[in-house]
C-alpha cells in the first residue's frame, strides 16, 4: 500500500532514500520560494497519488482524505525519524500504516525538492 512503501523502516533509516518532505519539512518552511514551490508541487503530486487510489463516487471528501494521509504520512516518517527510541519508532510507523492503507498499491513518485545533502553537489533523485 502507499502507506507500507512510504513509512518502510528503510525511508526512516537512511534519509538518503527518504522523502525530503518528512525529513526537511521544517527547514522547507524557512527556504526560499523556489524551494517552497518546489516543496509544494512535491506534495500536491503525492495528494494526487493517494487521491487516486481512493473509491469515492464524492471526489472533494475522496481529495480530503488524500490530504489527511498524505500529511498524516509525512509526519509519521519525521516523527519515527526523531524519536530515539526503536520500539516507540515501529510503533508509530506500523500504527500508521494501518490506519492510513486504503488500498494495497504501491507506488513510486520520485521528487527532488532542490536541495542537496551535505557533502554533495547536486540534488539526489528521492523515492517518496
Amino acid at each position: 500500500s502507499v502507506a507500507n512503501f512510504y513509512l518502510d523502516q528503510s525511508r526512516r533509516d537512511d534519509p538518503t532514500i527518504s522523502c525530503p518532505l518528512a525529513m526537511l519539512g521544517s527547514e522547507l518552511a524557512r527556504c526560499d520560494s523556489a524551494t517552497r514551490s518546489s516543496a509544494t508541487d512535491s506534495f500536491s503530486k503525492l495528494v494526487d497519488i493517494i487521491f487516486s487510489q481512493i473509491d469515492s463516487e464524492d471526489s472533494e471528501k475522496a481529495r480530503s482524505k488524500a490530504v489527511v494521509i498524505a500529511t498524516t504520512l509525512i509526519g509519521a516518517l519525521t516523527v519515527a525519524h526523531f524519536i530515539n527510541d526503536s520500539s516507540l519508532s515501529d510503533q508509530v510507523l506500523e500504527t500508521v500504516k494501518q490506519a492510513c492503507a486504503p488500498r494495497n498499491v504501491c507506488f513510486q513518485l520520485t521528487l527532488t525538492v532542490g536541495l542537496p545533502p551535505p557533502g554533495t553537489k547536486q540534488a539526489p533523485r528521492h523515492v517518496c
